[in-house]
């Protein structure tokens, strides 16, 4: 009697838990789907606050630009001369052809450096999205969490750095990195286009440099990828060959502006508490972005960057020392957070005793960016597989959607907040190019008013400034 109500108890529990979790799988569902929606918003906002920070007049180095380019256009250099010409510590190719192409076909309106900055922050975005889809095939529509990954990258942080010109540097050095990545960690098979993928991959490490000098952090980065897949010495002989002599190319003739005030030191005051506190400082700020610029939140912006290093560093030194960090996603990953904080450390280096107060640029976020993807590539998958079970699923579902609500309001907040400061700043500019200011220049347009008024009437008088459509009379 006693068995056979023990039973007849089984198989009533028996459906009501396959019921259960069939609830469980259905609203696991369902907040993958939101994810989607989630992340389809976030995109919608990123291409409005696109818009309304975009800034089309010239401000600060992009005086400098144009200057050199119309000096080129005079017959003042050669091409090769104009292109490499030196920018402090960078060589921007890709900012020179840019310029020639805004002041030729826009007459300056900025719409080639906003259309290409858009691009190539989209194209970083597709590429990590599509190697995490490519990692967990057999997850299906669970791969909607991969989606939290193009959201960190194209976070309201980092619209300016396509919606201002002289920003968009970063989106083009990121890209070229990620692209070499994919290229270089994609080829360990030894196939008919593995060369060429290794060689492409070298090109675009190439690409990244003309970009921004962090660029050059590609070369140690893809050398590191070869060491742990033991590619053959000719391959690692042939990257350290190319990219030592590539780099002491790149560094001829720079202005290490920025390290001005580190070189003037002394070893004792360089290694003193006080200056490693501050390189720290700056250093943390750095990893701690977008956060760090909003005074208010400085403390749990500087905590962030030191659970982003802690976190990254972990995975570098296991992905080194071990095999458990081994996929071709793995590798990827890991090259990410290496720019990432290889981008922090050259800043907090180099710029971090160039002002009294420890102020990080938010321009500096791609970077950051690229280290918080790198960690996301390494958990995410190991987190679909560990909760493969309906009943557990729906945790990491219910996570996922968590985070994707979160990124949604930073990216309304942080956007509210970049359009009200764009807003401003273009304002002055238009007026400035349009010779209707009144009274001091903002020093965010142009610290050398005098140089910029040059370029902008060498431009009026060629015909290359388009008549802006700003109402500057009421402009206090």
């Amino acid at each position: 009697m006693v068995s056979e109500n023990v039973g007849l108890t089984a198989s009533k529990a028996l459906p009501t838990t396959r019921s259960a979790d069939r609830i469980k799988e259905l609203m696991c569902r369902a907040m993958v789907s939101g994810i989607a929606l989630v992340a389809a918003m976030h995109l919608a906002l990123f291409g409005y606050f696109l818009w309304r920070t975009a800034i089309t007049s010239p401000i600060s180095d992009m005086f400098a630009y144009i200057g050199s380019y119309l000096q080129f256009r005079m017959g003042g250099m050669s091409l090769p001369d104009y292109l490499w010409r030196v920018h402090g510590e960078h060589h921007l190719v890709w900012i020179r052809m840019l310029t020639w192409a805004d002041v030729e076909i826009f007459h300056t309106r900025g719409i080639p450096f906003i259309g290409a900055a858009t691009a190539a922050i989209a194209a970083t975005a597709v590429l990590v999205w599509q190697q995490l889809r490519r990692a967990e095939p057999q997850l299906g529509g669970a791969t909607n969490l991969g989606l939290l990954a193009p959201m960190l990258i194209l976070s309201a942080a980092n619209v300016t750095d396509c919606s201002v010109p002289i920003n968009t540097t970063y989106p083009f050095t990121v890209f070229f990195v990620v692209l070499a990545l994919v290229l270089f960690a994609g080829a360990q098979e030894i196939n008919s286009s593995t060369r060429y993928r290794r060689i492409a991959a070298m090109l675009a490490a190439i690409g990244a440099s003309m970009g921004t000098a962090a660029g050059l952090l590609a070369w140690p980065i893809l050398l590191w990828i070869a060491w742990r897949e033991r590619i053959g010495r000719g391959w690692l002989i042939t990257l350290a060959g190319i990219g030592i002599f590539y780099s002491l190319f790149y560094a001829q003739g720079l202005n290490f502006l920025g390290l001005a005030p580190a070189l003037n030191k002394d070893a004792e005051s360089f290694v003193s508490a006080a200056h490693l506190f501050r390189l720290s400082h700056y250093f943390f700020a750095f990893l701690g972005l977008p956060f760090t610029r909003e005074p208010a939140f400085g403390l749990i912006g500087n905590a962030i960057g030191a659970v982003l290093f802690l976190t990254g560093l972990s995975a570098i030194l296991i992905a080194t020392f071990s095999n458990r960090l081994s996929t071709q996603l793995d590798r990827i990953a890991i090259g990410m957070i290496l720019l990432g904080l290889g981008a922090a450390v050259l800043a907090a280096v180099g710029r971090s005793d160039l002002e009294d107060e420890v102020k990080v640029p938010v321009r500096y976020t791609m970077f950051v960016s690229a280290l918080q993807v790198g960690l996301l590539c390494i958990l995410l998958p190991r987190v679909m597989r560990y909760f493969e079970n309906p009943r557990v699923r729906i945790l990491q579902c219910s996570a996922g959607f968590t985070v994707a609500l979160v990124l949604l309001i930073a990216q309304v907040f942080i956007g509210r907040s970049a359009a009200q400061i764009a807003a401003a700043i273009s304002r002055d500019a238009d007026c400035f190019a349009q010779g209707a200011q009144r009274g001091p220049v903002s020093t965010i347009v142009t610290r050398w008013p005098e140089d910029a008024q040059t370029v902008l009437n060498a431009l009026r008088q060629q015909g290359l400034l388009a008549p802006r459509s700003r109402d500057c009379t009421t402009h206090s």
